[in-house]
């Protein structure tokens, strides 16, 4: 008798309790409609397997065994024809319902239909108690067969894991894409910081070319240097000097303990040094200059006259120092 498996490969395996199998001649019959129905036979089971041992050695026949679900007892029977390996007892059987059936080349099985449990009802008497079962989806209720049911409950599960994790896909997704918004945002800032700025650098830039504020920058110059050279001296140059150390000199200059004053100003802020500056030349201004001072005509012209005179003696005692030094040997 030819027997049809329902297991996809070599006859039997890659099923869950491939020792639980059963024939499809058997436990299926035609329905009224055509369709395949279980029978009330009862399902037959293996009870040995037999190996060819010029086929499958020991090793290689509980390879085979341990692959395909079966039981791989430690001492199998061994005889010249064949290696057999008992999966149940024959005790558990119904007498005279044992037949040896070929799996593939090399491997036969001993099957046989398992005594019944008088407890429970056969399976055609509990397909037929519980045939159907309601089933609700999306609202809908139907009533369907319960492998059915089966099926289409675990498609459903299989469909909802999938949407769930596609709304996670999306929520990942929406998160880089907001942390990618936020990154569009501060380099934008950025670049808009850049921007100002390069506009107040321009602004400056073209503020300084401006003749007047380069004229305005020039009277300060001299205003500043006008009030610092008769303090400071004949001897100090100050062209290499910047205002703010101008007015340091000047203050450190007028003070009664200089050292304690230049630890003072060092570090100090702008604004404070422009302040003790202007207290030293106020202090300094109501002394009378030695005499014979080059720079005494200019003090005299400085508090008599008004800011334009003053500037202009200035720019006049500029120009004779500056021809006096041409004239003077250098020693």
């Amino acid at each position: 008798m030819q027997v049809t498996m329902l297991h996809p490969d070599d006859g039997i395996g890659g099923y869950p309790g491939s020792a639980d199998f059963f024939e499809a001649s058997e436990q299926f019959i035609d329905g009224l409609n055509g369709e395949k129905r279980m029978s009330d036979q009862d399902p037959t089971r293996v009870q040995t397997i037999l190996f060819d041992p010029k086929m499958f050695p020991p090793d290689k026949a509980r390879k085979w065994l341990s692959e395909h679900d079966f039981a791989v007892t430690k001492e199998p029977d061994i005889t010249e024809g064949s290696i057999r390996f008992r999966q149940k007892p024959p005790g558990a059987f119904q007498e005279g319902s044992f037949r040896t059936i070929t799996l593939r080349p090399g491997i036969k099985a001993v099957i046989g239909r398992p005594k019944r449990d008088t407890s429970k009802p056969k399976r055609a008497d509990r397909l037929t108690e519980n045939s159907t079962m309601k089933l609700t989806i999306d609202g809908i209720t139907v009533e369907i067969e319960d492998q059915a049911a089966q099926v289409v409950t675990k498609a459903i599960a299989d469909r909802d894991a999938k949407i769930e994790d596609a709304a996670d896909a999306l929520k990942k997704s929406d998160a880089a894409a907001g942390e990618l918004k936020s990154q569009i945002e501060k380099e934008k800032a950025r670049a808009d910081k850049a921007e100002e700025d390069r506009d107040s650098e321009k602004a400056r830039a073209d503020a300084a070319e401006d003749p007047k504020v380069v004229r305005e920058r020039i009277d300060a110059r001299l205003k500043l240097e006008r009030q610092a050279a008769p303090i400071l001296g004949e001897d100090q140059k100050l062209d290499g000097m910047s205002d703010d150390e101008i007015r340091a000199a000047v203050v450190v200059k007028t003070a009664k303990d200089p050292d304690a004053i230049k630890a003072k100003l060092d570090g100090a802020d702008p604004a404070y040094v422009a302040a003790r500056f202007d207290a030293a030349v106020d202090g300094y201004s109501t002394k009378e200059p030695a005499r014979g001072s080059k720079y005494a005509a200019v003090i005299q012209d400085s508090r008599q006259g008004t800011g334009e005179r003053t500037s202009e003696a200035a720019r006049q005692q500029m120009i004779r120092d500056g021809y006096d030094a041409g004239r003077k040997p250098l020693n």
